[in-house]
């Protein structure tokens, strides 16, 4: 779809969503919830910003605050609780770049520009050393999602597989944040290939000192 060239923003704590991803997310901030019913009214996408706060999140958000590549998303309302908390879908579409933030929080508009990947080959060779390092790492960590892992050995477009690894990575939001703005699928699965290495060594050692303890 056509995006708009304004999107209100939806600031993420301690979460990024990628595109061609769909992540469930519980929503309760007052705020937060308004420009959802009024998404889901409209049937418009919004804009995903990640905070840069990773232990708290910050009552206030001046425009300093979010980081200004994200994605923009439709959201699928799921479940309304009864302590009114949202149970959301959000289906990421495409990543874009903020060139201007109008308003003030919680009612932030973004002025946005597409955020395509540079294309340059594909790299049929690194996608299969990345789906392996996953066939790896899913048996160190419980209950890792068995349709997640499906999509991802059988995802032939290098852009979508990058972010459908990326999305399953337990790694800190700079990390994830910094896989977002990599300009390119290749550069992206480059990254995964070394964060995937390092998360199968710390998991296999964490597996390792639990059984010598026993």
């Amino acid at each position: 779809m056509r995006l708009p060239d304004e999107l209100a923003v939806l600031p993420l704590f301690n979460t990024v969503v990628y595109p061609q991803t769909v992540v469930p997310l519980a929503v309760s901030q007052p705020e937060s919830i308004s420009l959802i019913d009024q998404a889901l009214v409209d049937g418009r996408p919004i804009a995903l910003l990640a905070l840069k706060a990773e232990d708290e999140r910050p009552l206030a958000v001046p425009p300093e605050a979010l980081y200004r590549v994200g994605t923009a998303a439709l959201v699928h309302k799921l479940l309304r609780l009864p302590d009114g908390t949202l149970r959301i879908a959000l289906q990421g579409l495409e990543r874009v770049e903020v060139t201007e933030l109008r308003g003030e929080h919680p009612t932030y508009i973004a002025s946005i520009r597409a955020y395509p990947d540079i294309v340059d080959r594909h790299p049929e060779a690194l996608m299969r050393q990345v789906i392996d390092l996953v066939d790896i790492m899913a048996p160190l960590i419980p209950q890792f999602p068995a349709d997640i892992l499906e999509e991802i050995r059988t995802e032939h477009d290098p852009g979508r597989l990058s972010y459908l690894v990326a999305s399953s990575l337990q790694a800190r939001l700079v990390e994830r944040q910094s896989l977002l703005e990599l300009p390119s699928a290749v550069e992206r699965l480059e990254h995964l290939s070394e964060l995937l290495r390092r998360t199968i060594h710390i998991l296999e050692l964490g597996r390792q000192l639990r059984s010598s303890e026993r």
